[in-house]
């Protein structure tokens, strides 16, 4: 199924977090640095033929502190400058990162994006437990379940049945390939929150150190 932000499908918007999404936590001022040359660039590949004349400085430094408005929103939201620009939509005839990148609509353009990420991302996973229900209904065990089904259920999905069962051992095998998929693209943790209490989530405890390390500071995905 193919859910589309604009021009920019949710299946290629997965991708984008599939690489590795190891997250660095960068002083502020080094985050906006940083994140203002990946838009920059991230920018001038989408409109390889575009010709910067005139562009007054800055755009970029206030682009990143645009996205960074995110994380001030909510902590779990990732900060993707690469995905920021792609689900933005041209307002002019001609590129026009000012009113593209810096405005409070290219913010809500992000945040819808991330919606429809996790919109997908709930319903893959609440199809993949209506499956296995469907087997533990007609009298097959969870083991048995999980056995026949194979690669066909992803691990966060085997540990959700595995912890709704109270199934620790295999709450224990299954969250190492769980957390993988978690940073394979965190937002599965807001997609969970429908079949998983938040301190159950197997990234928990990780984010939270993460998040202690400072109070000076933010977290941006490296794609």
């Amino acid at each position: 199924m193919r859910v589309a932000t604009g021009e920019y499908p949710v299946s290629s918007i997965i991708r984008s977090f599939r690489e590795s999404i190891e997250v660095n936590v960068i002083r502020s001022q080094d985050a906006i640095n940083e994140l203002a040359i990946r838009i920059e660039n991230a920018y001038r590949r989408k409109y390889r033929r575009w010709i910067c004349v005139g562009l007054t400085p800055g755009v970029w430094e206030s682009a990143a502190s645009r996205l960074i408005e995110a994380a001030e929103s909510d902590p779990n939201i990732p900060i993707d400058p690469e995905l920021f620009v792609a689900v933005q939509t041209r307002t002019r005839l001609s590129p026009d990162p000012w009113s593209e990148l810096t405005q409070h609509s290219s913010l809500d353009r992000y945040m819808n994006a991330l919606r429809r990420i996790i919109t997908q991302l709930r319903r893959e996973l609440r199809s993949e437990l209506h499956r296995a229900d469907s087997h533990l209904d007609q009298g097959m065990t969870l083991d048995q379940v999980l056995k026949a089904e194979g690669s066909s259920l992803s691990p966060l999905t085997c540990f959700i049945l595995a912890h709704r069962a109270g199934r620790r051992d295999l709450c224990s095998y299954y969250r190492t390939g769980a957390q993988r998929q978690h940073r394979s693209c965190p937002l599965y943790k807001s997609a969970c929150r429908s079949f998983l209490p938040n301190q159950a989530y197997p990234a928990v405890d990780h984010e939270i150190n993460r998040a202690n390390r400072s109070r000076d500071t933010r977290a941006f995905s490296l794609n």
